[in-house]
This record gives structure tokens, sequence and C-alpha cells, in this order.
């Protein structure tokens, strides 16, 4: 067998026609990961329009010890009244955005992409997340909450 027979780019011949296939199989599974990695990012972040920048909502509908979940912007906010004492918090995991759920029954919230888990107080109990849940500053209007869009860490 010779050199010439073997065919070489840097020689002025053309590609092998499987190099060419293998290389556009390779691209285009890199952009279907692209698609699904983006997908799935969108998932968790949840599709629903943003609500309100300033929510309002009745002491009545706040009963003690229960959980309302109202939309405020393009964030899910539970509200929980204890006491005097009303929290406005983030259901958006700090780590990637996705919507976590209170697990009544263990007393924490639980990420469902990550697998993320927050106290009652949504600190954090395990990671990856390092960050606590964000909360909402409360006010007291009349007989009524209000809670506004400028979140911070507890």
């Amino acid at each position: 067998m010779t050199e010439a027979s073997f065919p070489c780019p840097a020689a002025g011949l053309p590609p092998r026609p499987d190099r060419r296939l293998a290389l556009r199989l390779l691209a285009a599974g890199a952009a279907g990961a692209l698609v699904l990695e983006v997908s799935l990012l969108a998932g968790c972040s949840g599709s629903a329009p943003p609500g309100p920048a300033v929510v309002t909502v009745p002491l009545a509908d706040l009963p003690e010890g229960k959980r309302v979940v109202v939309q405020l912007g393009s964030t899910p906010v539970e509200l929980r009244r204890t006491g005097e004492t009303i929290v406005a918090r983030s259901l958006l995991c700090t780590h990637q955005g996705c919507v976590v759920a209170w697990q009544e029954e263990i007393q924490q919230y639980k990420c469902p992409c990550q697998g993320a888990w927050f106290d009652i107080n949504g600190q954090v109990v395990a990671g990856p997340t390092t960050k606590p849940l964000l909360e909402f500053p409360v006010t007291l209007v009349e007989n009524a909450v209000r809670v506004t869009e400028q979140g911070q860490l507890p």
C-alpha cells in the first residue's frame, strides 16, 4: 500500500465521507442535548405568566397555620400566618429556580430538581444549594397583607 491510498486533508485530498458523517452526527447530538437542557431548565422555572409586582391578601384568607400561595411577578410566594407573624417566602429553589414543595409530614420544603431540602423557616437543610429561600416584605394595610417584589435573604 502506498501513502497516496490514505486520504489526507493536509495533502489537498477531501476528507473521508465517514468522517463527515461522524462530524454531522456529533453536531446533531450536541444540538439535541442543548435543546433538551433548555427545555428541562424551562420546566424548572415554570411557565406561568408573571403576576402583579404587589399582592394584597385579606387577613380573613390567611387562617392561622395555613399556607396560601400567591403569584408575585414571576415568583410563586407562600404566605404563612403564625400568631401575629406573617411570612412571605419564595417557593423558588435558590439553586436553579425550580419550585419547591412543602412536605407536611416532615415539615420541610423539597426541591424536585436537584434534591435540596429547606426547613420550615426556609433555611438550607441539604444542598446542593447554600442559600435559604428568599423572603418578601410584608405590610399590614387595614385588614389585609401586602407583599412586594423586593425579595431578600432572611
